[in-house]
Formats: structure tokens, sequence, C-alpha cells
């Protein structure tokens, strides 16, 4: 009898049934096949709470319609901007709970990452975190002040937002303070820097200082970074690549207008000799450090992505992490090099196809 999974994801258009995720479901297929993995998919937002589930399989390169019963073991892949949309998803998360069903993920890890401010709170408690921050309901004046000195600027961020959604910079040059929201420059001076600043810190929104980071490049840049679990204890770095802001964003997401770069030329990047084999250990082990700490609090983990930064001494600098992490990254890379250095274009289609690959093995090896 096949093992069976069920992938969850929101229905969108164009490239239905499934948006843009569709193309990756494909691409999973064709390894589930492989293995003999029967999976169904269905957008949660369209069950009623009852063991059968309205959806679809993929069959000869066709999405059919079907109906099932609800498998044990689910891949949660859907996202949405939309607070009410999440809730109402949320709620049937939490039926399948109730009716014994396995995450790939544990909810309690999805529901820490996706908060900001929690997982910084998580890497203090475990004397792994890199930068400090302050959540919007706390503010500190004094602080606030004291992280404009030392670093110059200010993220304030939603914690639940992604994609760099909502982000607002403040940054100190001289006596002037300048806000940065959305391409618009508000400036303050130090009389009213602060209760301009309080407006702009909504409930739930997290505080960090800006990161001195090695500022040879002309753009934002941060390094993503996939650890998986194939199902049998063994966790990897499957990805690692680069994003690149374009020059007027404070942010390097993709879909904020950015794009990516092989980590192999990091050094064109920054403009600097770099050990980049030393660089890549450093992340890989403290990414794979933080990984082993959460899985002790949450069990056993499927998959995590990390954004990392560099500090000035080119160290890596954890900022966040995403448990419905994207695999577009190694797409654009492998676009980006596909004429001009077509080994380096294979390389990160490889990467990509591991990183669609390891979920499935993962959910096979943990259902035999």
């Amino acid at each position: 009898m096949k093992s069976t999974i069920l992938i969850t994801a929101r229905k969108q258009k164009p490239f239905p049934p499934f948006g843009l995720q569709t193309f990756f479901f494909e691409e999973i297929m064709s390894f589930a096949n492989e293995l003999g993995l029967q999976i169904y998919f269905a957008d949660p937002l369209e069950q009623s709470y009852s063991d059968v589930l309205m959806g679809y399989e993929f069959v000869d390169n066709s999405w059919v319609d079907i109906e099932f019963q609800l498998p044990k073991f689910i891949y949660d892949r859907f996202s949405t901007p939309d607070e009410e949309l999440y809730k109402k998803a949320e709620q049937y998360r939490n039926y399948c709970l109730e009716q014994g069903c396995q995450f790939a993920n544990p909810r309690p890890l999805v529901h820490l990452l996706r908060n900001k401010f929690a997982f910084h709170q998580f890497l203090e408690k475990k004397q792994l975190v890199d930068i400090p921050s302050m959540s919007s309901e706390a503010l500190d004046k004094d602080l606030v002040s004291q992280w404009l000195d030392n670093f110059g600027g200010i993220y304030i961020k939603p914690c639940e937002a992604s994609n760099g959604r909502g982000i607002v910079v403040l940054k100190k040059e001289k006596d002037q303070f300048i806000f940065f929201d959305e391409g618009k420059k508000e400036f303050s001076n130090s009389s009213d820097f602060f209760e301009k600043f309080k407006s702009h810190c909504k409930p739930n929104y997290v505080i960090q200082p800006e990161i001195k980071s090695f500022q040879q490049a002309n753009s934002a840049f941060d390094l993503r970074c996939i650890v998986q679990n194939d199902g049998l204890g063994v966790y990897n770095i499957t990805g690692l690549g680069i994003r690149v802001g374009n020059e007027e964003s404070l942010v390097s997401n993709l879909k904020a207008g950015g794009f990516g770069l092989a980590y192999e030329e990091i050094e064109i990047l920054l403009n600097k000799p770099i050990d980049k084999i030393t660089l890549q250990q450093a992340i890989e082990k403290k990414c794979l450090k933080i990984t082993e700490a959460l899985q002790e609090e949450f069990g056993c983990i499927c998959e995590i992505a990390f954004d990392i930064l560099l500090n000035e001494k080119l160290e890596p600098v954890i900022l966040e992490a995403n448990a419905n992490p994207g695999r577009w990254l190694f797409t654009k890379i492998a676009d980006r090099y596909e004429v001009q250095n077509p080994a380096l274009s294979k390389k990160y289609r490889q990467m990509r196809k591991t990183c669609v690959e390891w979920p499935i093995k993962y959910s096979y090896n943990m259902n035999n």
C-alpha cells in the first residue's frame, strides 16, 4: 500500500490550481512517483471539517479534481499576507491535528519562526543571538538613541510580514534623523524624532539596529541558506545563494525587485578577497547549530531557511528564519548563468532539484 501525504496550498490564478507553486508541485510529483508516494493537494480554505477532502492529484501531467480521505501526514505550503485568511487556514490545521495528523514542520516551530521577535527571544534564551531586538510594546528611548549612535540606523519591521513588506528604516546623519518608508523620506530633529519613531512602531512590530555590515556592496544583500532533513535524522545544507536588492531598495527580497547571485561570486559583490570555504563553513555551522536547538525544543524538523547578513568582520549574522521556504532564488541564479557559465547554472539547477526532493524524501521516510 502506498504511503500517502497531503500538500496544502492556496488556490491562485494565473497558473492554476496553485499559482507559481503549481510548478514546484509538478517537480515534486516526478520524485514522488519514483518513491511510489501518493500525494494529494488541497486548499484548506475550501475544506469542510470532515474526513473527506476536495482537492487534486497530478496524474499523467494533468491536474485532476478528486475526493480523498484525510492523510495523516501533511506538508503545509499554504501562505497568505491576509491575516484573516491565515487564521481561517490555521483553524483547519488545528482540526487536522485533532484528527491525529502530523505536519512536516511542527506547528509550534512554525508559529515561532513566523514571529521575528519571538524567534530572536528564542535565540537569546539559547545564547545564539547575533543582533539585539526590542518589541514595539516595550520601546526604550535611551536604547533607541544608543543604537542610533552605535549602529547609525534602526529597522522597524512587522513581526509577521514577509518579502520586505512594511519595513521602515530610521537613520541618523549628524544631528538629522531620516525615516525611509516605502521609498519616501521623512526628516526629523532631535527634539521630535522619538515621537515620529513611535508613530511608525505599530503593535506587533520588532525593532532592531542596523547591522554594521561589510559595505563594499552597492546594494542591500543577504545570503539564504536552506537546512533540510531526510527523515532519517540527518540535517544537511541543501541550498546557499545570495539575494541582492536593487539600488533604491533597503531590502534584498526578490519580490521587491532583487536578483539572485551565486555564492561563488561573493568576492565580486563585495570587491574584496574572501576565503569562501571558511565563510561557508561558518554559515553552515551556525545554521545547523540553531536547527539543532530548535529540534531540541520542538521535535523533528523538515526544513528551515535562514536569512544571513555579514558583519564588518565578514562573520555571518542570523537575521531571520523561515519554516516555509521557497526555491525561486536558485532558479533565478541558474537562469542568470545559463549562457555565461553553464556549469554554474547546472549546479544551481541541481541545488533547486535537491531542495525540492528533500521534503518528499522526509515525508516518505517518516511514513515508513
